[in-house]
């Protein structure tokens, strides 16, 4: 990928529905455990307006080089 200084290795998906509380301490877990360069695929099921929001402000870090955010109008199960 160009721009990023190793491509990454792997891509995780995480699904959310609305439990910000719960994404977040997910999100601080594969920061800390993540020790490839990896791509978050950040899939979102029609959450509520805030949690929407909060997912949007999610940026790389750590080994986590690159975040695609995916936002379903609806649950999509």
């Amino acid at each position: 990928m160009p721009g990023l200084p190793h491509a990454p290795a792997c891509d995780i998906v995480l699904l959310s529905w609305n439990h910000l509380e719960l994404t977040q301490a997910c999100l601080e877990s594969l920061v800390r455990a993540t020790d490839r360069p990896c791509r978050l695929l950040l899939v979102d099921n029609g959450s509520e307006p805030a949690v929407r929001q909060a997912l949007r402000d999610v940026r790389p870090q750590g080994m986590i080089q690159e975040v695609v955010l995916i936002q379903n109008d609806v649950n999509e199960g």
